[in-house]
């Protein structure tokens, strides 16, 4: 299935619909009161409280994780790092392909979830392509389908006259 981008609308909570997320930053920031703090010493200054206070304890915790994350994805990007990734992977093929041979069985019913709650946000998010798919295979299969369908209610009427009689 492609990774078409699901648009955002008024109504995607009503129809279970994931908002879409941009890609992970490589720098890290607060903004607190509309101004960009880089520097945890800032922040307290910047509210006017003490540093001791709750809120600049959260900022500072938020600061911390912003820089953390923003760590992990520029090592992650590292071209270095990416080859020692793709060295690590072929040396280690098959265990991997194991790993997620296993992981698949024992989630098997949670990635189907996943993988119809996609389909079904993907299909109400633009309905209009799959719309066009199924009426070029009822054109392309009528004949068989419309048998298909004569067979079915021909089966129904025999079975309703049996329970009749």
């Amino acid at each position: 299935m492609s990774r078409a981008a699901i648009k955002a609308n008024p109504f995607s909570q009503l129809l279970g619909m994931q908002p879409l997320r941009l890609p992970k930053a490589t720098t890290a920031y607060v903004v607190v009161e509309g101004k960009r703090v880089t520097d945890v010493r800032e922040i307290a200054r910047v509210l006017r409280v003490h540093p001791s206070d709750p809120l600049v304890l959260k900022l500072r915790r938020e600061l911390e994780q912003a820089r953390s994350r923003a760590r992990y994805q520029r090592q992650r990007q590292d071209p270095e790092q990416m080859a020692k990734r793709r060295e690590w992977y072929e040396r280690n093929r098959d265990q991997v392909r194991e790993y997620r041979r296993i992981y698949d069985e024992e989630n098997r019913e949670r990635i189907n979830q996943q993988q119809a709650d996609w389909a079904r946000a993907k299909y109400r998010a633009d309905p209009e392509p799959l719309r066009a798919k199924s009426r070029a295979y009822y054109q392309r299969n009528r004949e068989a389908i419309l048998q298909r369908l004569r067979e079915k209610k021909a089966a129904a009427k025999a079975a309703a006259s049996e329970a009749a009689e």
